[in-house]
């Protein structure tokens, strides 16, 4: 904990929560009515309001934000005026001085703390008493703005990271179309670039217990910021894991989402060799004599292909892609020297995507210490 004195939230401001809407009151005309996932960038279908209101649920550009139900976080709302749906608060700063960044960056650090006490068996939310009593630092008003100002500069290097990564992306993708837009040769399945006799496999239905010298498991979670990290990995026992051959890893391999978020794609590299992967992922094992895998990759990625697996998904509770319909996804024969032109590519971007992600790496252990130091 740093040596600030500190303060409870409820003494700080008046949080106002949003206002019930119903079904029925979203329409096409009005005001905008702000949901959790509105300010998460998670919704396809904003609906308006136009009827009378309270004033006190109507939100302006600067207003704070807090989701304290489902998805805790909070949010500067920069959008014009719209109106606040339920489980979020806008902070009205009406009772001590306090530079408004510092709050955000602080009821960010504490939401971790929060979340741990959290309500419900279904629908995860803070209680407003937990929320008022919970204490922030409060150093002097100046103190608080210097706090503030290093960490939007910090936060500030991570986003331009994170929009060169992006950016290095985009590049990848505009050559694949570049190189492959004209090309009209025929389609075929998948499975037919695999190695003969490999298949497809699910991965390790994974046990309630973990195995702390175990077998490596690799989860979609592992894929974080378009890089792979095993730093944290989940373990299986040799003997559970033993059972799964078939979806053991040589480090060369595509890996599938089919279960939860079907569609997503992964790289398995050399740090996977020995290693399995979890049941929601599919191991697909191209075979370089009838294509390249980073070619294959990237095409998966493409809006036809997501379409295709996103039409074949299970649409139940747990979304659920089955690996015949994988298998039979139409993959453009393309002549296998203009895909390893492709790849080449892919490897001297990949080379300025490592460095740049080197350095967010970096600066985010430094955004995570300071955040540490000024509100742990």
């Amino acid at each position: 904990m740093s040596d600030f004195e500190t303060i409870k939230l409820g003494d700080v401001a008046t949080y106002i929560n949003g206002y019930p809407f119903k079904p029925e009151d979203r329409g096409s005309e009005g005001l905008p009515i702000i949901r959790i996932q509105d300010l998460t960038g998670n919704s396809y279908d904003l609906g308006f309001y136009n009827g009378t209101y309270p004033e006190r649920i109507e939100i302006n550009d600067g207003d704070i934000l807090i989701s304290w139900s489902g998805s805790l976080g909070v949010y500067k709302w920069n959008n014009g005026k719209a109106l606040l749906n339920q489980h979020i608060f806008k902070v009205v700063f009406d009772k001590k001085p306090i530079d408004q960044e510092f709050f955000i960056f602080a009821v960010k650090y504490k939401l971790k703390e929060m979340a741990s006490k959290t309500h419900g068996a279904t629908m995860k939310h803070i209680v407003k008493k937990d929320f008022d009593n919970t204490r922030i630092p409060f150093p002097p008003l100046s103190e608080q703005k210097l706090i503030a100002k290093k960490l939007l500069l910090v936060q500030s290097m991570i986003e331009k990271h994170n929009e060169t990564l992006s950016k290095l992306d985009d590049l990848i993708k505009a050559r694949f179309v570049e190189m492959f837009r004209n090309e009209h040769n025929e389609n075929v399945p998948l499975i037919n670039l695999i190695f003969a006799g490999a298949g497809l496999s699910y991965g390790i239905v994974v046990p309630g217990n973990y195995c702390e010298r175990g077998i490596p498991m690799i989860r979609p979670s592992d894929f974080i910021n378009r890089g792979l990290y095993l730093d944290k990995v989940y373990r299986v026992s040799p003997e559970i894991e033993n059972k799964y051959k078939r979806t053991r890893l040589e480090g060369n391999e595509l890996l599938v989402q089919v279960i939860g978020q079907p569609g997503q794609i992964m790289l398995a590299d050399e740090r996977c060799k020995g290693m399995n992967v979890t049941r929601n992922l599919a191991v697909i094992r191209i075979d370089p004599q009838m294509a390249n895998r980073i070619y294959v990759m990237e095409y998966m990625k493409t809006r036809e292909a997501q379409a295709f697996m996103l039409g074949a998904t299970k649409q139940s509770t747990l979304k659920q892609l089955p690996l015949k319909n994988l298998r039979e996804l139409p993959i453009p024969v393309i002549d296998i020297c203009k895909q390893n032109e492709f790849a080449d590519f892919v490897a001297q971007v990949d080379k300025s995507k490592s460095a740049v992600q080197k350095s967010l790496d970096e600066t985010q252990l430094l955004f995570d210490s300071l955040m540490q130091e000024y509100f742990g």
